[in-house]
């Protein structure tokens, strides 16, 4: 199964920062591999089921670090 990563933004002021932030990721060379997360405009939203809200908190060790924000 392949991931599809995004970032999204909500406006030109978080679309510009985002930019920024990748370039001076990208700049470090703290990774090898080319950073593929794409940057794109949030699209519609819609809240998750109550059981689904913190869900990381509430089921604290489950998960591996990998899943957590970075």
């Amino acid at each position: 199964m392949k991931m599809k990563i995004r970032n999204m933004y909500l406006n030109k002021e978080q679309k510009k920062a985002t930019q920024n932030s990748r370039k001076r990721l990208e700049l470090s060379k703290k990774y090898s591999n080319p950073i593929v997360t794409k940057i794109v405009p949030a699209s519609e939203f819609w809240h998750a089921e109550e059981y689904h809200q913190q869900y990381l908190e509430k089921n604290r060790g489950r998960f591996t670090p990998s899943c957590n924000f970075i």
